[in-house]
């Protein structure tokens, strides 16, 4: 999908695509890449470790260049997207990171009822028709841009987030966009550099809110124990617990009495968050040493420009 979409772009300052398939254990997508026919080759590796962290530390290993434009495998770039990008990072320099709009497209789109619970990646992301500078970490993953410097003087992409952990955990490409502004960095929202995104029919159902609400729980807890956000400790604060007993009570009462249908709906949303930040002490014991992963299969790619970006322009 991303690779045709990348044949009818502007690729005219891209000299470098380079593909990471996350989880191989075979070179699956190198034949594809071999024979995308496009302008230029494409530099394939194929890395057993299924975290998308790590394909992403080790894109930023191999590539040749500084900016680099992150793509993920179920992404269509618009013609000029790439073209916006390397734009704005001769307009800016270092110390700046890049994002822009997205339209989901796939399954059927989800009821107006749930679509407030449900994540910019599948409802769709627009902060407006004007370019502006400031301090958002809510650039998806799957559409950005930063210097790739600028990112491993921050540590890198924190290998202990994101997809094909052995726990459940999101949030990858937000803390290292929070690591890079607490660095002094600062984000640019480009709205020319739009791009659509494959959402599957069951990412936007009630179910998967539910689910990435637990999943957000656990996320939160270990970015705040683990990127120093708060003091550590071992144990969840007991006002957690005391406020998912009394989420639990009042969903479970909900069900026998009936009260407005959002608010429900954000209650036990709410629940399932307690939860898993709970739940994210558990990891954070079990694997604060050693972080395993599991058999999964997943691309990312990145691009990087032609021209040397070291000049910044005022601005």
């Amino acid at each position: 999908m991303t690779l045709q979409a990348l044949k009818s772009s502007d690729l005219g300052d891209i000299h470098e695509i380079l593909v990471v398939e996350n989880g191989a254990t075979e070179a699956q997508s190198e034949s594809e890449c071999l024979g995308w026919g496009g302008p230029m080759p494409i530099d394939y590796c194929a890395i057993r470790d299924s975290r998308k962290t790590r394909a992403l530390n080790v894109g930023l290993e191999r590539t040749k260049a500084d900016f680099v434009c992150f793509l993920d495998d179920d992404v269509r770039v618009y013609e000029h997207t790439l073209a916006t990008y390397v734009d704005a990072a001769r307009r800016y320099g270092r110390g700046f990171f890049f994002g822009g709009p997205h339209d989901p497209e796939g399954g059927a789109p989800p009821p107006n009822w749930l679509r407030p619970f449900l994540p910019a990646s599948a409802v769709g992301l627009s902060a407006g028709a004007s370019e502006y500078v400031g301090d958002d970490t809510f650039l998806l993953g799957f559409n950005w841009a930063a210097f790739k410097s600028d990112i491993q003087a921050c540590g890198g992409f924190p290998e202990y987030l994101g997809p094909n952990a052995l726990y459940p955990c999101m949030g990858d490409e937000t803390a290292m966009q929070e690591r890079m502004v607490a660095k002094g960095m600062h984000s640019v929202y480009l709205p020319k550099a739009r791009s659509r995104h494959y959402v599957p029919s069951e990412r936007c159902s009630y179910a998967f809110a539910v689910k990435r609400a637990y999943i957000g729980g656990v996320t939160k807890t270990l970015v705040d124990e683990l990127e120093g956000h708060k003091s550590r400790q071992k144990l969840p604060s007991k006002w957690r617990f005391n406020i998912l007993a009394r989420l639990w009570f009042k969903t479970t009462v909900a069900k026998l009495s009936g009260y407005d249908k959002s608010e429900r709906i954000a209650d036990e949303l709410q629940k399932n968050h307690q939860l898993g930040a709970i739940v994210g002490y558990w990891v954070i014991f079990r694997h604060r040493l050693r972080f395993h992963h599991q058999e999964s299969r997943a691309c990312q790619y990145t691009l990087t420009p032609t021209h040397n970006l070291d000049s910044r322009n005022s601005q």
